[in-house]
């Protein structure tokens, strides 16, 4: 569970970061 965990919070992790570095981009 906790190995499920992590890779959640990893997954969210690189999507945040993929997001921010496109908003960042555009702006």
């Amino acid at each position: 569970m906790s190995a499920g965990i992590l890779t959640v919070c990893l997954t969210v992790g690189m999507l945040a970061g993929t997001f921010t570095s496109g908003t960042a981009e555009q702006v």
